[in-house]
């Protein structure tokens, strides 16, 4: 979920999900960032799958962009973590493949066009 998008102030806010024992896509970060830990734990693997770290609830870290390629997901519940990026009002994250090659990338437009979609009104589905 989007909370805000600043982009005078080169300022993103999202609340992820992590699912329980699952790991999302191999990246790295461009931008700076923060995570604090509401739920849940995060755990960070390498490039190798290997868990590097653990952050547990009400875990709070800062860091820069461009640190070490990696995956993260929920440890043994679902880890619900804020999530601030700052900084830039371009790339914030590459999205990597199996060789490390980038194969996408989340930029602050993205997150700008997430947050007007979610506030944009769900139209009901009439059967019939």
């Amino acid at each position: 979920h989007i909370l805000s998008v600043d982009r005078e102030a080169k300022n993103i806010d999202a609340i992820f999900k992590f699912a329980a024992n699952e790991r999302i896509f191999f990246h790295k970060h461009i931008a700076d960032y923060s995570t604090f830990i509401i739920q849940g734990e995060l755990r960070l693997y390498d490039d190798k799958g290997t868990l590097t770290e653990v952050r547990p609830t009400a875990n709070f870290a800062q860091k820069a962009g461009g640190g070490a390629p990696h995956s993260e997901g929920g440890g043994d519940q679902d880890c619900i973590a804020w999530f601030n990026f700052s900084g830039t009002v371009g790339k914030l994250y590459e999205v990597l493949g199996e060789k490390g090659e980038v194969v996408g990338a989340f930029a602050f437009s993205d997150f700008e066009a997430l947050l007007k979609a979610q506030s944009e009104p769900v139209q009901p589905i009439i059967p019939g």
